[in-house]
């Protein structure tokens, strides 16, 4: 069994995004590293996803 990572775009996002969902595999079988690996990838689309906010509202 492999890991995922699923998430919900953000409502004001997903008509750009073209997507209501994100779905990864995390290329692991290992639940530590799953965990890690979703951290990681968690902070990184939030961090994606604020920029795109503030692209909004600065254009």
């Amino acid at each position: 069994m492999h890991y995922y990572y699923t998430r919900r775009i953000p409502k004001e996002l997903q008509k750009r995004l073209g997507k209501k969902r994100i779905v990864v595999s995390l290329k692991t079988k290992s639940r530590r590293k799953a965990i890690a690996s979703a951290i990681v990838l968690s902070e990184k689309l939030e961090s994606f996803w604020n920029g795109m906010k503030l692209e909004e509202i600065i254009s």
